[in-house]
């Protein structure tokens, strides 16, 4: 959870750039937040994105770092 908190805590031009160069930290970011709260349905989901389907967790990333400050994660859509 000290990663999450370390994400959390950087500026927000610096998620953005990471968000467009370096996007494995958020899917590592989402694995590491579902396991801890115990989100099933959404960490299947981050693990199929991190074997394919990585592309529509980047461009999600990008859109929610840039207008809400915040890592995307699937649980904000499943509820």
């Amino acid at each position: 959870m000290e990663f999450n908190k370390a994400i959390d805590g950087l500026p927000q031009i610096v998620k953005i750039l990471l968000a467009i160069f370096v996007d494995i930290v958020f899917i590592i970011y989402r694995i590491i937040y579902d396991v801890v709260n115990s989100k099933t349905v959404p960490l299947i989901l981050d693990i199929l994105c991190f074997f394919g389907l990585a592309i529509v967790t980047w461009i999600m990333d990008i859109i929610d770092t840039i207008t809400a400050n915040k890592i995307f994660l699937w649980e904000d859509w499943i509820k």
